[in-house]
């Protein structure tokens, strides 16, 4: 039992890992992925930034090495999970105050009463790493946790361009990164935070997102839910923000920097399932059914609720 979440989160990030790199295998990319074949699972290890003309490697970045939660002074416990690059830590009569990381924040789970209690401890490092347009993402995790149970998490982001050079840094998180998101011009980064991260029952935090402008290095925008949703999603889409999540009805933001507007609109699970694509003018949904040859346009501009960005 005191293994359990540790086995599952890292089947969840092969799996998730594995999904992420074939969407991308087939396209002509500046980027090639390294495997350890020797693992249970291939798992990429590094990853070589390609001249797309001459085919050389420009860069190697060493995934595994480059792990800051690799790296930390505390008995290591012996990982049989598939996932055996990250290292799973044994930190037991320590306050969890006195824990020292060395990337980011360890922030604790909200609503945590008498810490001093956790005296069992296990720290588990993950990474991923996401090809996305031009840009290479790289996310680092830490899960602290007792007995299955997340009591903090520390997370680090790192954006690479096609070269192999490092754009952007992110470490001073003062929430979970749970699901992130980056516009195709690579200005704006979205991560969603909090909701469920285990099995017991409350959430981590209550649930939430928020936008940094990469350019200005600040907080664009930010807003936390109440913690009856358990989970908020965010994606881009063109140099777009989108953010959902469900409870009754399923609610879809969009934030368009350009024109500085946020776009709202809530829809029930029939709307959902009429869904076609989503365009720079609307939402495209199909008219009876998803069968039908027919389809209609809901304007962002007519159909969707308009706020102004503050």
């Amino acid at each position: 039992m005191k293994y359990s979440f540790t086995l599952i989160v890292g089947i969840f990030f092969i799996i998730l890992n594995h999904q992420t790199i074939s969407q991308n295998s087939n396209k002509t990319i500046p980027y090639q992925f390294v495997y350890d074949d020797e693992m249970v699972y291939a798992k990429e290890v590094a990853i070589n930034f390609i001249d797309i003309v001459t085919e050389d490697i420009i860069k190697t970045f060493n995934l595994v090495e480059n792990n800051p939660f690799n790296k930390l002074n505390y008995p290591e416990i012996d990982n049989k999970a598939p996932d055996e690059k990250n290292k799973v830590y044994q930190i037991n009569d320590i306050p969890i105050e006195s824990i020292t990381l060395p990337e980011g924040n360890l922030v604790l789970r909200q609503k945590l009463q008498n810490p001093e209690q956790y005296t069992e401890l296990t720290g588990s490092s993950f990474y991923q790493a996401t090809v996305d347009g031009d840009f290479l993402v790289v996310k680092y995790s830490f899960y602290l946790t007792s007995f299955g149970m997340v009591l903090g998490r520390s997370d680090a982001i790192l954006i690479f361009d096609s070269k192999g050079n490092l754009l952007h840094k992110l470490n001073n998180f003062d929430t979970n990164v749970r699901e992130w998101a980056l516009t195709d011009n690579g200005r704006y980064f979205s991560y969603a935070f909090g909701g469920i991260l285990d099995e017991w029952s409350g959430p981590f935090s209550d649930a939430g997102y928020k936008i940094i402008d990469l350019q200005k290095n600040e907080i664009e925008y930010e807003e936390s839910f109440s913690n009856q949703i358990s989970e908020i999603r965010t994606r881009s889409f063109d140099n777009m923000i989108k953010v959902s999540y469900h409870s009754i009805n399923y609610l879809y933001i969009l934030f368009d920097f350009t024109k500085n507007r946020k776009y709202s609109r809530y829809f029930t699970r029939d709307e959902k399932n009429l869904w076609k694509r989503f365009t720079k003018k609307g939402l495209e949904i199909y008219v009876g059914d998803r069968q039908s040859n027919k389809y209609k346009l809901l304007s962002f501009d007519s159909d969707f609720k308009v706020e102004e960005i503050k």
